[in-house]
């Protein structure tokens, strides 16, 4: 188990990372929303890496952008960890819309060992201690 000060560093981590993704996307959606709104289609609860890769072969031009590079490297980074601790993440501290979302699903305590084991797994990838 990690100890509290390492869990409240990656709550810190992933609000700046969140912040710096929800800034990003809103100057795409509003540049293009057309193109940009491909990433959050109805049935998905995490943005999808498959229409990130539709997205790429019809704009390619596109990726040069630093702001798109960087919203996709966390979409992939979201898809690359188990789907249920993504969407902890993501429904938690990327749309902040309903902060509820959990109650459904989990106990108070289930959903903190989800969320925790999540922030776990996605900076695990982040700071490349996996290997």
């Amino acid at each position: 188990m990690k100890k509290k000060t390492e869990n409240s560093n990656y709550v810190t981590r992933i609000k700046g990372i969140a912040e710096t993704f929800n800034k990003a996307m809103s100057y795409l959606l509003l540049k293009d929303p057309k193109s940009f709104s491909i990433f959050f289609q109805s049935e998905d609860e995490i943005p999808n890496v498959y229409r990130l890769s539709d997205m790429m072969k019809d704009n390619y031009e596109v990726w040069t952008d630093s702001k798109i590079r960087y919203i996709s490297s966390i979409i992939f980074l979201l898809n690359a960890i188990n789907k249920d601790e993504a969407i902890a993440i993501y429904k938690t501290f990327f749309i902040k819309r309903d902060a509820d979302w959990w109650k459904d699903k989990y106990s108070k305590s289930g959903y903190y060992r989800l969320r925790d084991k999540a922030l776990e797994s996605f900076f695990t990838i982040v700071d490349n201690k996996s290997f």
